[in-house]
Formats: C-alpha cells, sequence, structure tokens
C-alpha cells in the first residue's frame, strides 16, 4: 500500500483528493493510505475562501465555478438548494468556501483520509521515503508527497516590515476591523482584486475617513462584461498544435502572436485601439468597460482562450519566446481574465465620486514618521500623511529572500528539494508533473499544485486548471 501525504488542503489540495477519488473510482483494487496536513480553518478554503466579509466576491459568476469541473452547475445548484445562501450571479467567496469544505469533508469520508490538523515544519528524503515533521514534532513517512500548500510570501516592496500601524497581509478583513478610528487616513498599496476587497470592506465596516490607493501600473482590473461565448476561427488547439508540429515541438511567440491578432482582427479589435478604448488608469478605467459591456465580454473570452490554449502551449514555448509574450501581451491578458464583478466597480466609483477614496497616479516611496504613520512621497503635492498603509499586492514566489526561514517552502528551498522558477513559483517538469530539484534532479514522489506552479502551469489559478492538472498527474501515475 503506498502512503501518499497531501501538505495544505485548500483549493488545491481538495482538487487532488477529488482527483484520487476519480482514480480509485476507475481502479478499485488500487490501495493507497492518504494523509492530509493543514490547520482546522483552512481545510477546503484556504486562504481565498476563509475571509467572512460578505462583501468580498468571487469574481467568477456562480455558474462558472465548482469543485467538479465536469459538473460545473453544481455550485449554482448548490446554493439554489440551501435556504442560508442566495443564487446570485457573483457570490461571497466564503459561500464557495462553506461548499467547498463540505465536498472536501465528503472526500474524507470516502476515501479514508487521515487529516493532522498541523503545519508541516519540515518535509526530508531519508532512506527512500519522504519524511514529514509537523508543528508539534510529530514525524511520519511517506512513499509519495504533494505539496498543495499555496500560502505564499507578499512582498514588501517599500520595506515597511515591523513598523506599527502597517499591515503587511490584511486576510482574514475580520482581524484588522477595529484598528482604526474614524479619523484614520488609510492608505492602500495595489489595485487588484484584493485591493478592490480591501476598499470595499473599509469604506463600509470601518468609519475611517480617507482611503488613497496607488498602484506601480495605476491599472484596475477591467469590469466583467456580458456573457460571450464565440466561436474562434484563429486561436484553437487544432491551429496551435499545427504550428507546433511545424517547428519540431516549438511554439514560437510570432505564430502565437499572429494567432491572437488574427483573431482579434475577426472580431474587430484593433490592439492600439483596444489599449485606448477600453484602458486607463484609475476609476476612468472602470467606467470605460462598464460603458462598453458587450465589447469587453467578447475580449475576456479572447483572453480565457489564451490562458486555456497556454496550458499546454506555455511548456513548448522557448524561454525568449516566452519572456517576449510576458513583456507584450501578460498584463493586458490578466486584466481581462481575471476580471471584477460590475457591482464592486460600482460601489469603488461610487466612494471617489464622494472623495472618500483618492486614488494617486504614481507613489515613488513611503517614509515613517516617528511614532506618527508614514508619509507618501508624490510629485504633486510633495507628501501625502496616513496613519495606516495596507498592502494588498497579493502572495507571489519570486525569490528565497521574501521566504520566512520558519517557511516550510524555505526549508525546501534551502535544501535544494525545490528550485524557483524564472517565471515564479517552484520548477516542474510540465509533462511528468515532478518536481525538479536543483540538487536530485527530477524527483518522481514529489509534485506542486496550485499557485506553487503558476509560472510553469500558465494561470494556473482557476480550480478548473488545478483540478485539470491533478487529474492528468494521477493518471499517469496510477493508470497509464
Amino acid at each position: 500500500m503506498e502512503r501518499v501525504a497531501i501538505i495544505g488542503l485548500g483549493i488545491s489540495g481538495s482538487g487532488v483528493l477529488r482527483a484520487y477519488q476519480k482514480i480509485k473510482s476507475q481502479n478499485p483494487a488500487l490501495e493507497i493510505d492518504i494523509h492530509a496536513y493543514d490547520i482546522n480553518e483552512r481545510i477546503g478554503k484556504g486562504i481565498p475562501f476563509s475571509e467572512d466579509y460578505l462583501g468580498a466576491l468571487i469574481n467568477s459568476r456562480s455558474y462558472e465555478i465548482s469543485f467538479d469541473y465536469e459538473n460545473m452547475d453544481e455550485y449554482y445548484h448548490w446554493l439554489q438548494n440551501n435556504p442560508d445562501y442566495q443564487p446570485d450571479d457573483y457570490t461571497a467567496r466564503s459561500w464557495y468556501g462553506e461548499y467547498n469544505l463540505e465536498k472536501t469533508n465528503e472526500l474524507i469520508h470516502s476515501l479514508q483520509v487521515t487529516v493532522h490538523h498541523k503545519m508541516v515544519e519540515t518535509l526530508d528524503y531519508r532512506k527512500g521515503q519522504w519524511v514529514i515533521e509537523d508543528a508539534s514534532g510529530q514525524l511520519n513517512t511517506f512513499d509519495r508527497v504533494h505539496l498543495c500548500c499555496g500560502e505564499l510570501p507578499v512582498i514588501d516592496h517599500y520595506q515597511l516590515l515591523g513598523q506599527k500601524q502597517y499591515i503587511h497581509n490584511p486576510y482574514p478583513l475580520t482581524k484588522i476591523k477595529d484598528k482604526f478610528t474614524e479619523q484614520d487616513y488609510v492608505a492602500v498599496i495595489g489595485t487588484g482584486l484584493t485591493s478592490i476587497d480591501m476598499i470595499k470592506y473599509l469604506i463600509h465596516e470601518t468609519s475611517v475617513e480617507k482611503i488613497f490607493v496607488f498602484s506601480k501600473s495605476g491599472y484596475f482590473p477591467t469590469v466583467r462584461g456580458d456573457d460571450q461565448v464565440p466561436e474562434f476561427h484563429y486561436l484553437t488547439e487544432a491551429k496551435m498544435n499545427q504550428l507546433i508540429k511545424q517547428r519540431s515541438g516549438y511554439l514560437y511567440f510570432e505564430d502565437f502572436q499572429e494567432l491572437l491578432l488574427n483573431e482579434m482582427k475577426h472580431f474587430g479589435f484593433d490592439l492600439d485601439e483596444i489599449v485606448v478604448r477600453y484602458f486607463a488608469t484609475g476609476v476612468r478605467g472602470l467606467h470605460l468597460t462598464i460603458a462598453k459591456a458587450e465589447r469587453v465580454g467578447k475580449l475576456q473570452a479572447i483572453a480565457l482562450q489564451v490562458t486555456n490554449l497556454l496550458t499546454t502551449g506555455w511548456r513548448a514555448m522557448r524561454r525568449s519566446d516566452r519572456e517576449q509574450y510576458a513583456a507584450k501581451y501578460h498584463k493586458l491578458i490578466v486584466k481581462l481574465r481575471n476580471p471584477v464583478p460590475p457591482s464592486s466597480a460600482k460601489e469603488i466609483i461610487e466612494a471617489v465620486n464622494q472623495e472618500r477614496v483618492i486614488i494617486f497616479d504614481e507613489v515613488s516611496d513611503i517614509e515613517t514618521i516617528d511614532n506618527d504613520g508614514f508619509a507618501l512621497v508624490l510629485e504633486n503635492p510633495d507628501h501625502q500623511k496616513v496613519d495606516w498603509v495596507i498592502n494588498t499586492t497579493g502572495m507571489v514566489l519570486k525569490n528565497k529572500a521574501d521566504l520566512t526561514e520558519d517557511s516550510l517552502l524555505y526549508h525546501l528551498v534551502n535544501n535544494e528539494y525545490v528550485q524557483i522558477d524564472d517565471f515564479g513559483g517552484l520548477s516542474i517538469n510540465i509533462e511528468t508533473g515532478n518536481i525538479i530539484s536543483p540538487k536530485f534532479g527530477e524527483i518522481d514522489t514529489l509534485h506542486a499544485h496550485g499557485m506553487l506552479i503558476e509560472g510553469v502551469v500558465y494561470q494556473n489559478n482557476s480550480t478548473i486548471k488545478i483540478q485539470e492538472f491533478s487529474e492528468r498527474l494521477l493518471r499517469r501515475i496510477y493508470i497509464n
């Protein structure tokens, strides 16, 4: 019997459990003893869906997200059948967390999973097995390990860690509610989806006087447009695979760019015009995409198709091709691929109109003021004093220096079991799903999932992609 450990039982960990259930249903004789490690409040939810604040919405419509990617109506039906929830287009992340927890517990029961309600401190390879030491000092050995610990570091862009009124990671939002007074000025670093949740929370759940928002780009995400399911003529698996075959297994940037531009042209879009007509900094960008919901919806459908194709196409690109794509299209595609719900965008616009939220184009630095908050360094006026600074730039794994020395990821990187990929996250062999170690080479009993491999599996931040990857991996290991 193979002993398997899943480290982290949030969205990616539960996706691995679901894959094991499918594999075992196809091969009932398969004997696997599954253990999972996570603290109780993260099980089934991870960080993204643990938030108690109901204003933190999933940016996907409720019929576009599911625990089972082969049954995309399941979450919506779960909402309909539960009197405590409403099956709206956009629902609270905590609601999906409760749904995912329920499904995860069903799998824990059916697969007879042993759950260790502890964080993992270390993972080492000894005498042909993986040895896990948890926070209580308990040791257990396993034949195979799945890393699903997606709590990545937050980058301290302005070197503010340790300052009394700096909040490095605001989640869960409810933990910071009582920190502010009604006279406080609060600065929010970031203009992504996390920032929008933070701004809404400060508006509705606190009495802070002013909220100052800024980021390096100054762009909010686009607002989700009308549903579009177009028939693609150029951005298709068949055309991409044909190009890869012609190039002896490679996908050249120029070839993929031609597919993308031809598809845009087919639907009446010009790339330069798109940037001018649909993108602008601050709330003007929100206004532009709200006003053109039908056209923006079509652009978002194209962006989704790009990410779908690059699930396989990314691994066929050479480093130089990936770099060219990243420089020219990645930010554009992400802004379209990860849109904000219209209701959230309208709340931000209203708060700006009321001058409770003020958006700065650029903040060159943040200086600390002894026992008196911070000063945002601007071009005009020179400074803006604030009482609090909140970092909402999100989690990312780019450098070992960003990891805390007591974290499991630091231990794994430091002992060279894993390496940080040039494009972020951990390096894996995308064909096998195995971790690539700088010391031991490819390790066929160590695997990473979810946000841990987003640099290798392009935009691996959706439940569907995470589930599909897990199922392909287990099918290769146990069936093929």
